[in-house]
């Protein structure tokens, strides 16, 4: 796997003919206010729609709803995973109507594009890190999105892992699968992704 270069950082790097040619850019570090805002504008979304499942709620509460979603029943959380993907890729699409693609655009100009315009309209900052293997298939790493999520919780990173906390690691996949349903939206192709030491990995087929 072949990595582009750190999207955050002043410098850029392309390659051709498999050497590496570094272009300085400059790009502005994200507002602070913008990425806050949109934290909590995800954080929003995805606890009101735990609340339409969530025959239990007495109060609204945006933490609550979080903190509670592993309590829903398994037909619940399907509905909730579904309704997040629609509401999502419904996101995406929308995003890429004011996308004017050049037939002369490569897969990686299109993978940079979505990890600093696109990422930045959902989250309010660029995308950490973009990798391909050079086959089609990329990597775009968000290191902050689980860090910055106005979740309660234990910021320890074992609490990441799956069988360290089964409540809040369950609850944080509702972060990355709204995310993901966006970006697969906005390219119309497959979006997965892997959570490993609090670094979400988004993996597209080109």
């Amino acid at each position: 796997m072949q990595s582009t270069g750190s999207i955050s950082n002043k410098t850029q790097t392309s390659y051709t003919n498999n050497s590496a040619v570094v272009r300085p850019t400059i790009i502005e570090q994200p507002s602070l206010v913008d990425t806050n805002f949109n934290n909590l504008l995800i954080n929003e979304i995805i606890s009101s729609v735990i609340s339409l499942f969530n025959e239990n709620t007495l109060s609204y509460n945006p933490t609550n709803q979080l903190l509670n979603y592993y309590k829903l029943s398994q037909e619940a959380k399907q509905n909730v995973i579904s309704k997040l993907k629609a509401i999502g890729n419904n996101t995406g699409t929308k995003l890429s109507l004011n996308f004017n693609k050049n037939s002369n655009m490569s897969q990686l100009m299109v993978m940079k594009y979505v990890c600093k315009e696109v990422y930045h309209n959902i989250c309010g900052r660029q995308m950490d890190a973009l990798k391909t293997n050079h086959q089609g298939i990329y990597f775009l790493l968000d290191k902050q999105m689980l860090e910055n999520s106005t979740i309660h919780f234990d910021k320890s990173l074992q609490y990441y892992n799956a069988n360290e906390n089964e409540e809040q690691s369950e609850s944080l996949q509702l972060y990355p699968i709204f995310i993901a349903s966006v970006i697969q939206g906005f390219l119309d192709k497959e979006v997965t992704f892997s959570i490993e030491n609090g670094i979400i990995t988004y993996i597209i087929k080109y």
